[in-house]
């Protein structure tokens, strides 16, 4: 069968609720602009709440957390790819 968009969105929706698990534990904004911080980027940041899932596809979460930090640092599996 022919699935490869079906697990496209099932990566994506994978991605986007590991960044809300680490937003949620960071707790304070001041956590993920340390992180931006750390990877170059310059302030001023805008401030989100931390406990949305919303939030978590937001541009700052995708910055802080890219793809491939998820992909070669925590070993996650691209579904599509195999």
């Amino acid at each position: 069968a022919n699935c490869a968009r079906v697990l496209k969105q099932v990566m994506s929706w994978l991605r986007r609720r590991l960044r809300c698990i680490q937003l949620k534990q960071w707790k304070k904004p001041s956590r993920l602009h340390r992180r931006l911080k750390q990877l170059g980027y310059q302030p001023p940041f805008r401030h989100i709440r931390m406990q949305s899932w919303r939030n978590a596809a937001s541009p700052l979460a995708s910055l802080a957390l890219p793809n491939t930090y998820l992909h070669n640092d925590l070993k996650l599996i691209d579904l599509a790819k195999v």
